[in-house]
């Protein structure tokens, strides 16, 4: 089931991010050199919808999670979300787009006001 996104709040992209070992076969943290960024799109695994919604990701440690390692975060100012959703109806449908070094990920996100 799809997430909400708020145009006049604050989204925060969060993913937990993993690749394989190639000598192990099992799987590890992404390396903190791993480029990430993240967008909003009109279309699934699609281009930004603006600049603006584009964010860099970075790694995020929190003592309490035994998955701290792996869980890659960034902020997109409330104003950027207006913008980028300014053109997609309320109930329509938005997505959360991560490039992971140039592999694409998506998250199907259900616009409101």
């Amino acid at each position: 089931m799809p997430t909400t996104i708020h145009r006049a709040e604050d989204w925060e992209v969060e993913w937990r991010l993993e690749e394989k070992n190639p000598s192990t076969g099992q799987l590890e943290p992404l390396d903190a050199d791993t480029p990430v960024s993240a967008w909003l799109s009109a279309t699934d695994k699609g281009d930004p919808i603006t600049p603006e919604s584009v964010v860099t990701l970075a790694r995020r440690t929190l003592e309490l999670r035994t998955d701290a390692r792996t869980l890659w975060f960034a902020v997109l100012a409330a104003a950027d979300v207006t913008a980028a959703l300014a053109g997609i109806v309320t109930g329509g449908t938005a997505y959360e787009v991560v490039s992971v070094d140039g592999e694409l990920k998506s998250n199907a996100l259900i616009v409101a006001d």
